[in-house]
């Protein structure tokens, strides 16, 4: 152990900072590695700075050590750098956990906590000085845009201030983080010392000069930096006085000082009295103090402590009073000739930038009140038409426009007659001659949703009747009809909404589809598309994979696989439908096809359960409305058999239809057996053989009416196969599709058939991936293309998606039967148990009692040599 403790660190160190630095570095965990040799009995620790640093603590005899570290500041300084007050620390922090490990007990370990707390209370970094910056601002001549420049030089400090005789330097120590040496009492050490808010802002605004100059020009970098002075350009000047914002400064301008002095970016107010004398004008400026120009454009001004910086129209007027603006200054005189021309040009002019003081006799001729803001809006065609108008007192003139010139002056306020213009041209009116327009709906939509509100706060509006008719309404209600075509195979939907002509609907569909705000009908008005009904019908479209082309036609024809779904979604949301009567029974014989009465072919040579029959009923239902579906009822329960009186049921309507079952190798046989057990009037042939037998069986075989077939030999034969039209295709064991990318998949999916079944007791095994594949066999298309199906409703459901998995059950839940032995338990037929044993042959015995005693003389050997624990998997071999 080291005889090693916080004091005793800070006493090794070279001085007070290298220790802060040192502490704050292994707070900041700047260690990268630390390993302790205890053949050398050292530490080697590597510490991260702006190169990696290797320190090696070396210990010596009674709990001395020695210390060395490979950066320059070990070597060139006495005592320890800032890397080893690094590493001693971690050593220190080591040392005394390996020595006192907290206890298990809870009231030692209350006390291991107070000893812990006390022991670190020390580590806190030292606070250090926060320090400020004065500016002072040098103006000797006026700026112009050529080589007059303002300088700028500053002094900082936290007691004392010392002038910063290089701001380069200072500022170069900065960004490289070193410590900052100004004189005696000023010691700014990097991370530990800290700038005053206000300060802080000047100095990022000198390192952004610093970091720009040092990549570009050395030079210009030069230029900018003149030891103690910073040299600003009049964009640098306009933000520097930005940066300042309410920080004071000194100002010298000139050959005059000002302190105190802070920076404003408005305009001053300058005071002017007007006075007739011999039927003439006197102007005189009464302000009390100077305003002096920095600038030669007049976009700084000093005046009383304060440098303005005033707006463009300000400077606009301002500059022919440009050296008449100071307590000195002579009045100016506007003779009797020029009188008129002062009235009526310059006084409303500088009226609007200057306060005027005007006496009662000039008064009368002018009109002073304050800007009204008048607005007409009208409609013409599918443009909104707007009228700005003026008003002063009882005087209203567009504003395209002057008033008429009588016995009076306006004195006009044209920074308010401006606001108003920017005002009408921000809401989307585009001038036109002596009017504004605004033809973009975007913009009509806005205006009616909020812009008009806003303007009639600003302006006095008013509408014309046509402009009164223009609104944003809201769609009405859902009305719907719905109906099964005649031959029973599409259902046709008429979809409408109050308010929304056939013509709109469809334009108003494709508006919400790409998502936009609104939509403007045909009669001009506009509707909302932040509405329940247009996302509802939406929602329903969506559902049906409708086209935007297939709205051309009044009336939408879907598959009727979708009728469920869309009795399900119209109750739920409250719409009412009118139904023909065939719709009406396709709902109820899908729903409860317990119900209908499909007699039962004589010829079945079974006792069939009453679920089995209500499952033949649901195939025949299905097939009736050319639907699909999968049978996943549970192993045992005789889903064979239900297929087969099904397909018996067939050939007794159709003599001459053909059906297919395809399912794995091993049950191709076990399909004929119960086809001649069960329906011994139907006729099965397994198609198997080489290639050429198969060919000639599939295209020669006209009578049989049960075609059986294995999964591999279907994706071989598919090609022989495409040509030929069966009543029904029967997958058996439908998990072997479950992969959409597969040969089985893909070859089974080629087949032609008017009804398709899946019978699988797993219909879904890891993924709804394999749902999606068995429903796109049985029928197409029906939970849309896999990319959708994975978008909105798989990846959804993964993510616990109630709202989806609830949908997506609603689709599916018509085309799955599936029915669990303890929901039927009832209708089985009890147990039977029958034990048969099987005697092995004589040369079976002794094959066996050779091989066993092989095995027994290496397990004996094994556990001999190995111990029985070692010889586990060598007995688990031979009982296997």
């Amino acid at each position: 152990m080291l005889q090693l403790s916080r004091l005793g660190i800070r006493n090794l160190a070279t001085d007070d900072i290298v220790y802060s630095k040192g502490l704050k570095d292994y707070k900041d965990n700047k260690i990268v590695s630390a390993t302790w040799s205890k053949g050398k009995k050292q530490y080697r620790v590597v510490i991260k700075d702006r190169f990696k640093y290797q320190v090696v603590i070396q210990t010596l005899e009674d709990g001395e050590f020695s210390h060395y570290c490979n950066c320059p500041d070990h070597i060139d300084e006495e005592g320890a750098c800032k890397h080893v007050v690094t590493a001693l620390f971690f050593v220190l922090s080591y040392e005394e956990k390996t020595l006192l490990e907290e206890p298990d007990n809870p009231e030692d370990r209350a006390i291991f906590q107070v000893i812990e707390y006390f022991s670190n209370r020390d580590l806190t970094i030292p606070k250090g000085e926060t320090f400020s910056i004065s500016v002072t601002l040098s103006i000797p001549k006026l700026i112009d845009d050529s080589s007059k420049r303002a300088y700028v030089s500053f002094h900082s400090g936290s007691n004392k201030l010392y002038k910063i005789q290089s701001i380069k330097k200072f500022i170069n120590n900065y960004y490289d983080k070193k410590t900052i040496n100004l004189g005696k009492d000023f010691q700014f050490v990097y991370g530990i010392s800290k700038f005053d808010k206000e300060s802080q802002r000047i100095i990022n605004f000198l390192l952004e000069l610093y970091e720009t100059q040092k990549v570009s020009n050395v030079k210009y970098h030069n230029d900018i930096f003149d030891r103690g002075n910073l040299i600003l350009s009049p964009n640098l000047l306009f933000r520097f006085l930005e940066i300042l914002g309410d920080l004071q400064f000194n100002l010298e301008l000139y050959d005059e000082t000002y302190d105190e002095v802070n920076y404003s970016k408005s305009n001053p107010d300058i005071i002017y009295n007007i006075s007739t004398i011999d039927n003439g004008i006197k102007m005189d400026y009464s302000g009390g103090h100077s305003v002096i120009p920095l600038m030669q454009t007049g976009e700084l001004l000093y005046m009383n402590h304060r440098i303005y910086r005033p707006n463009k129209r300000f400077i606009k007027n301002y500059a022919p009073f440009y050296n008449n603006l100071g307590a000195s200054r002579e009045p100016l005189y506007f003779k009797e000739s020029n009188k008129d021309k002062f009235l009526e040009v310059i006084l409303p002019v500088i009226n609007e930038t200057f306060k005027i003081t005007i006496p009662d006799e000039i008064k009368d001729r002018f009109i002073t009140d304050d800007l009204e803001a008048i607005v007409y809006l009208d409609i013409e065609g599918s443009k909104v038409i707007a009228t700005l108008n003026f008003c002063y007192g009882n005087i209203e003139f567009n504003s395209f426009e002057s008033p008429d010139k009588k016995d009076y002056i306006i004195l006009r306020q044209a920074l308010e007659e401006d606001y108003y213009v920017e005002l009408i041209e921000s809401y989307g009116f585009q001038p036109d001659k002596s009017r504004y327009i605004m033809e973009n709906n975007n913009k009509i939509y806005k205006l009616l949703s909020s812009n008009l509100q806003a303007l009639t706060e600003e302006c006095e509006v008013y509408y014309s009747d046509s402009f009164k008719t223009l609104k944003i309404t809201s769609p009405g209600s859902i009305k719907a009809g719905i109906s099964v075509s005649s031959d029973l195979n599409l259902l046709e939907l008429d979809l409408r909404i109050d308010e929304v002509s056939q013509e709109d609907l469809k334009d108003l569909l494709n508006a919400y589809r790409i998502k936009k705000k609104y939509y403007r009908l045909k009669d001009g008005n506009f509707i909302d598309m932040d509405n329940p009904q247009i996302k509802d019908v939406w929602n329903i479209l969506s559902g049906l994979d409708i086209s935007h082309k297939e709205l051309d036609n009044p009336i939408i024809q879907v598959e009727n696989s979708h009728a469920i779904y869309l009795e399900n979604i119209f109750n739920s949301k409250g719409i009412k439908i009118e139904k023909n009567q065939a719709f009406i029974d396709l709902i109820e014989s899908v729903l409860n096809p317990e119900e209908k009465d499909y007699p039962l072919p004589s010829s079945i040579n079974a006792e069939l359960r009453n679920y089995q029959i209500t499952g033949y009923k649901w195939l025949r239902t299905l097939a009736n409305y050319n639907l699909g579906g999968i049978l996943a009822d549970d192993m045992g329960l005789g889903k064979t058999i239900q297929s087969l009186v099904y397909i018996q049921s067939q050939i007794d309507i159709n003599k001459e239809e053909k059906f297919l079952v395809v399912c794995p190798s091993s049950l191709v046989y076990n399909w004929q057996d119960e086809v001649e057990t069960f329906a011994p009037k139907l006729t099965s042939k397994i198609i198997i053989g080489t290639p050429e037998e198969r060919k000639n069986i599939i295209q020669s075989d006209k009578d049989t009416d049960i075609w059986i077939t294995s999964y591999p030999l279907i994706r071989r034969d598919i090609d022989l196969y495409k040509e030929i039209l069966f009543n029904t295709v029967f997958m058996d064991e439908a998990q072997y599709i479950k992969n959409p990318n597969s040969l089985n998949s893909k070859s089974v999916k080629m087949l032609n058939s008017k009804y398709r079944f899946a019978l699988t007791g797993t219909p879904i095994e890891n993924s709804l991936t394999e749902l999606w594949s068995i429903f796109d066999f049985i029928m197409p298309n029906y939970l849309f293309k896999h990319s959708r199906f994975s978008k909105e409703f798989e990846k959804p459901v993964i993510r616990g998606d109630k709202s989806a998995l609830a949908q997506l059950n609603s689709k599916i839940q018509p085309f799955i039967l599936r029915r669990l032995k303890k929901d039927v338990l009832k209708e089985l037929p009890d147990k039977i148990e029958e034990k048969k044993v099987a005697d092995m042959t004589e040369e079976q015995k002794k094959l066996y009692l050779s091989y066993l005693a092989n095995i027994k003389s290496d397990i004996d050997s094994e556990i001999e040599d190995k111990g029985f624990e070692k010889s586990r998997i060598k007995i688990l071999a031979a009982l296997t």
